[in-house]
């Protein structure tokens, strides 16, 4: 077995354990930046490969934006009956 592929191994354990420690939401910048902060020197590239190699790939969060609140004491009014309308009393 190469050198190569013996660091890959080694790297990739590392790229794997925390991948998994940080919520499956980091992709290859922020993974590099974990692994050197650990002290193992590989480049972004070489981790943006062996996450690919393993299947590895950043979960995307996504947040939901209401539109529309709806206001507290709404009436459905008479003529919109099931219609999902409703009116809001000024009294």
């Amino acid at each position: 077995m190469s050198q190569r592929k013996r660091e890959d191994g080694h790297s990739g354990e590392h790229i794997r354990v925390a991948y998994h420690a940080n919520r499956q939401a980091y992709s290859s910048p922020r993974l590099h930046a974990e692994v050197q902060a650990q002290g193992i020197r590989c480049s972004r590239k070489r981790v943006a490969r062996l996450m690919k190699q393993r299947g590895l790939c950043a979960r995307r969060v996504r947040c939901r934006t209401v539109t529309t609140r709806q206001e507290p004491g709404r009436i459905e009014s008479r003529e919109s009956v099931g219609t999902g309308l409703y009116c809001i009393p000024t009294h």
